[in-house]
């Protein structure tokens, strides 16, 4: 009897310990940050008041994998077809910024020769996700819907 207790201790003991390693790992796969912590990792440069071209979609992709497709802003023409898009937003909802999910808006990148369209029609190019930077971000609410 003795022993089948002390057994029973050692297993709730051990599944209490792998518990609380699974708990802390779920956790450190979420990405958190503070408001300034975050413009610090989409390279923002406070001297300039802008964001470096280090701050790009490729770099998002990589750090927080594919974001969802919000819109994309641009101007029109009379017959109300989109003559020239000069930004887009994606949503990463792995991304909690203040206890909220962040959209980031791109733009192309001055003189690298690459539109908005060379990147995003449908889906993103990765092969020409490095000519889009980030223009800036906001924080929305966290939906039940991400």
């Amino acid at each position: 009897m003795k022993i089948r207790l002390i057994v029973r201790q050692i297993l709730t003991i051990t599944i209490l310990f792998f518990g609380l390693i699974l708990n802390s790992c779920k956790e450190s796969n979420e990405n958190k940050f503070s408001y300034e912590e975050f413009k610090d990792a989409l390279y923002y440069n406070n001297s300039t008041g802008e964001f470096s071209d280090l701050g790009n979609l490729e770099m998002c992709i990589n750090r927080w994998k594919m974001p969802k497709y919000i819109k994309s802003k641009g101007t029109m023409n009379r017959d109300g077809g989109n003559s020239r898009l000069y930004a887009i937003i994606f949503k990463w909802s792995n991304i909690i910024v203040d206890g909220k999910n962040v959209e980031i808006e791109f733009e192309a990148i001055p003189d690298s020769g690459k539109t908005i369209e060379d990147v995003f029609t449908n889906s993103i190019n990765l092969n020409n996700s490095k000519y889009l930077k980030v223009k800036e971000f906001r924080l929305v609410p966290i939906s039940k819907t991400n």
